[in-house]
């Protein structure tokens, strides 16, 4: 069981205000309107019948509700929102049944995500009258699970999997102080299936070969929103295949590999309205990949490393991009559209190395270039490069001491070009102590040097923030 609540953040000393239509919708001090609270429990139950049989079931149910705070930039329109009601509830089963030379694992989930969202008239968050201003409810269910078998035929591993996945959407406005609205449910449902076959082949004892085939449908299969505009377009179908490969030499693992992915698009993706920000695209397509990647993994006596290179080279990439529209209350609206060709290619690299006995360090650098067919649009979301490092000192047994640091280039937040975001780096201090073997404590001085950073333009983060807990175990 877990209570979390917060108030508003601060902001980092060196934030500056900035102007939208001369106002200043942010000032200097805390996060407006950043806080949140939250009740979270979860249970599990297991069963072991032998040493190769085991079966799980998990609960989970949180309560809470969200502030948003308002944009803080001068590229956008400032809304004003909250989540007075935030529930997820989930349910999980597992299970892993020993067959002679074979088994079979299954995986049955059931989501329910319930929440509320409030858009206001002004910063005051009192009234709800004016033609932007509305009160909404969701109510997402999400169920569906997963059989698998494999068996052991010679140096053969073959498995098979059948997935099967059902999603509703809900949503409905309830009235506003000035008017009744209609407060009928709005109803988008969408099925997701999955057929999939694998081959895993022993070579030699350094060498295998894997060989996959997944056939993916998905179908939606009903959106009573009143917009004809948005009635289902039949179902999409996609072929997936994998060819990898690995060989072990000495303390080195190489691998390599080419594989053909595809991505629906979710209910989410088609139908979101991004808080008033966005409109719908019921012919929104799947995103189909090759990706090809290539790498080893091993030891060069006490340095730890893995390292890979990878190129993927995409159809229909899904972006959120501008489009002309009245709908969101300006002359613009975003939209999830299939923008054509685009590729992403770069290289991973995480090292780790004992510093002595008492000593550990750690190194994780990523590059990444992503290009888009159309040059007029700019990949969002996706810095060229990203760094993290961590420092653990072990005085002795109880205790343990870090600093992590993290950095991440400049990045863009729309396909247009418009919001920028600067590069950054980030310090963290932290420190943990066992003080039974019930009880533990952590320490953590986040943002230690007090930056000024976003990930999306227009959201500053948290300055310099010191979070402390207590864990519990019985």
């Amino acid at each position: 069981m877990a209570r979390v609540f917060s108030d508003d953040f601060p902001l980092s000393d060196d934030f500056t205000p900035v102007q939208n239509g001369g106002t200043v919708y942010q000032d200097t001090g805390k996060r407006l309107r950043s806080g949140s609270e939250s009740t979270t429990g979860n249970l599990k139950i297991g069963f072991t019948p032998n040493n190769e049989d085991e079966y799980a079931l998990s609960y989970y149910r949180t309560e809470g509700r969200k502030d948003s705070a308002p944009y803080a930039g001068s590229a956008d329109t400032v809304r004003y929102w909250d989540w007075p009601q935030w529930d997820k509830e989930s349910l999980y089963y597992v299970g892993h049944t020993r067959f002679g030379q074979g088994y079979v694992k299954t995986r049955l989930f059931y989501d329910h995500f319930e929440n509320a969202l409030n858009s206001y008239d002004d910063n005051t968050y009192s009234s709800v009258t004016k033609g932007y201003a509305f009160r909404s409810q969701y109510d997402d269910h999400s169920i569906g699970g997963s059989l698998e078998a494999g068996v052991q035929l010679d140096n053969h591993l073959v498995k098979t999997a059948l997935q099967i996945k059902h999603d509703e959407h809900k949503e409905r406005d309830l009235d506003k102080d000035n008017a009744a609205v209609d407060q009928s449910w709005r109803t988008y449902r969408g099925h997701t299936y999955s057929l999939g076959l694998e081959d895993r082949i022993q070579l030699s004892p350094q060498a295998d070969l894997t060989l996959g085939y997944r056939h993916d449908i998905y179908e939606l299969t009903l959106t009573d929103d009143g917009d004809p505009a948005n009635d289902p377009q039949g179902s999409q179908e996609k072929d997936n295949f994998q060819i990898k490969t690995s060989y072990d030499l000495g303390a080195h693992h190489l691998f390599a590999g080419v594989s053909l992915k595809s991505r629906f698009p979710n209910l989410k993706d088609l139908f979101s309205y991004r808080l008033g920000q966005a409109i719908p695209n019921v012919n929104l397509q799947a995103e189909q990949a090759i990706h090809y990647e290539i790498g080893s993994q091993g030891a060069f006596e006490n340095l730890k490393y893995q390292a890979n290179l990878f190129y993927s080279d995409i159809e229909d990439a899904i972006e959120s991009v501008t489009v002309a529209s009245t709908a969101c209350g300006g002359t613009t609206c975003l939209q999830n559209q299939n923008v054509g060709k685009a590729s992403a290619k770069g290289v991973e690299l995480r090292l780790n190395y004992p510093l002595g006995k008492q000593w550990d360090a750690s190194v994780n650098y990523a590059y990444l270039q992503r290009d888009l067919a159309d040059k007029a649009l700019v990949p969002t979301y996706s810095p060229e490069h990203t760094a993290r490092a961590s420092l653990d000192w072990y005085p002795q047994s109880k205790w343990n001491f870090g600093v992590d640091w993290r950095y991440q280039s400049d990045s863009e937040t729309n396909t247009n070009g418009s919001r920028p975001v600067d590069a950054f780096s980030l310090w963290d201090l932290r420190a943990h102590y066992d003080i039974t073997k019930q009880f533990s404590a952590d320490v953590v001085l986040k943002n230690a040097f007090d930056t000024d950073y976003e990930i999306a333009e227009g959201d500053p983060m948290p300055g310099r923030t010191l979070w402390a807990n207590l864990h519990a175990r019985f």
